[in-house]
């Protein structure tokens, strides 16, 4: 604007009529606080499950790696950090550390049954090494399509396609390799777990009992529980789709009002000018 402005005439001003900058800086910090909080509960999460602050420390390297990974696309492509680019991102932090602790918990598992910390990390990643690779897999066959979509779509969703492919892949490679490595390097032997660590593993065992016994009665009544997966599925699909609204793009609160006044032909502009300043001033 500065630019333009030394270019104009002396008798001729530039003023601002509409400025969206206001929300497009609130939608780019509400997603910036959203990613901080993901990290966050994050690192509550794998603290509250595993009981071990050095498995949280491996864990949450997992993800600036990933992230990482992400940030040079961005600079390698020219894309720019945008509401969709930060909404991929908030994507994958949830997603990255999937298979970092599929790996961690199983060497966690070896190590509480007697085995050695490098031992574990080595024959414990080897045992759910084909499963990450193919979980890995599955998820990218959904996001990977996203970055083959030509016109609107296209540039609406191939950056995040390409950002979430890119993160879930390092982060699978990151599980392989680094989080059997640093296991081998900081774990503990037979670490002391604290007092809320045993309430938490009382009330998993708990959980256990529930779930081995739902798969129990599932496993023992495999036709009724087959038929009645295709009978909610079958009414999904009948009952609840045709019911689902479409359109274009949802309806945003963007803190703007637009309202179209009409006076009669031949007002004065000093009385129109009076109105549309009376009519904002109610508005506000």
């Amino acid at each position: 604007m500065e630019d333009i402005r030394k270019t104009l005439p002396s008798d001729v001003t530039v003023v601002p009529f509409v400025d969206t900058s206001d929300n497009i800086l609130d939608t780019a910090s509400s997603l910036l606080d959203t990613i901080l909080t993901t990290f966050i509960v994050v690192m509550f999460v794998v603290m509250l499950m595993l009981g071990r602050w050095r498995a949280m420390f491996i864990i949450v390297l997992t993800i600036p790696i990933s992230i990482l990974s992400a940030l040079i696309y961005l600079l390698a492509t020219g894309d720019t950090l945008n509401i969709i680019t930060m909404s991929s991102l908030s994507i994958s932090i949830g997603m990255v550390v999937d298979n970092a602790i599929v790996v961690l918990e199983n060497i966690t598992s070896h190590v509480d049954r007697g085995s050695r910390v490098k031992q574990a990390a080595i024959f414990a990643t080897k045992e759910v090494g084909v499963s990450i690779i193919a979980s890995t897999l599955t998820t990218l066959a959904v996001f990977l399509p996203l970055t083959m979509i030509s016109g609107m779509a296209g540039i609406l969703f191939k950056p995040m396609g390409w950002m979430v492919t890119i993160t879930l892949t390092v982060s699978m490679a990151a599980a392989l390799t680094f989080t059997p490595v640093l296991c081998s390097l900081i774990m503990k032997q037979n670490p002391k777990k604290s007092s809320l660590q045993r309430y938490v593993d009382v009330a998993m065992g708990a959980l256990d009992d529930v779930y081995a016994k739902a798969l129990k009665w599932c496993v023992y009544h495999r036709k009724t529980f087959v038929l009645a997966s295709i009978v909610l599925f079958i009414g999904t699909l009948v009952f609840i789709g045709p019911r689902l609204k479409t359109e274009f793009f949802p309806v945003q609160d963007n803190a703007r009002i637009t309202a179209t006044v009409k006076l009669p032909v031949g007002t004065r502009q000093d009385i129109t000018r009076d109105v549309a300043l009376r009519i904002d001033k109610q508005f506000r």
